[in-house]
């Protein structure tokens, strides 16, 4: 028996297997997604580790995000801008992460241990770094996620509006009200 490989657009090859995935085809495919992955790849850490707060599972889920985006860049079709798109694609691998729910290896530690001349930095900056950790975890879901997008990610309002599927008044309207849901917690928090 062989595989077929099946047709793809111009400019794209799908492989041989059961996914038939499609990949670039040709070098300025390759060399356009190469350009997209350096500009985004800081923006999509940000965001998610805003979303998982363990930068090792962070590390990981953004591979996957982009190795899904890079299985997908062939159907990319412009109709968003790249960065849009792409965090999309990292608001469901991070939905994915949750729906599985921790590795069966055991919890992984928070964060890597610091450096003993960062120490002092940061015990300054913990506590009031913790405390908005916890009135974070407060916030719902939906919340959670859209503070992540406008100020981990540093997107401006319309791009969170289009990643959430969502019209830019609607969006703006949300954000303010999650953030006095914030300034509330946070409040309570100090009392």
């Amino acid at each position: 028996m062989h595989e077929a490989i099946s047709q793809a657009p111009k400019g794209q090859r799908r492989t041989a297997g059961a996914d038939h995935t499609a990949v670039p085809e040709t070098p300025a495919a390759w060399q356009e997604f190469g350009s997209v992955y350096e500009a985004c790849l800081p923006v999509v850490l940000r965001y998610t580790l805003a979303r998982v707060s363990n930068p090792q599972v962070a590390e990981d889920l953004v591979g996957e995000a982009f190795e899904r985006a890079l299985r997908a860049w062939p159907t990319f079709g412009h109709r968003a801008t790249a960065r849009t798109w792409i965090l999309g694609i990292a608001r469901h691998v991070i939905a994915d992460y949750w729906r599985r729910g921790p590795p069966a290896s055991g919890p992984v530690p928070e964060e890597a241990p610091a450096p003993q001349s960062t120490l002092e930095e940061g015990a300054q900056q913990s506590e009031s770094e913790h405390r908005l950790r916890q009135a974070l975890a407060r916030l719902g879901e939906h919340d959670q996620e859209l503070l992540a997008l406008r100020y981990a990610a540093d997107l401006p309002l319309r791009e969170v509006a289009r990643v959430l599927g969502l019209r830019e008044t609607a969006t703006r309207v949300r954000l303010h009200r999650v953030l006095k849901r914030l300034r509330v917690v946070l409040d309570d928090k100090e009392e």
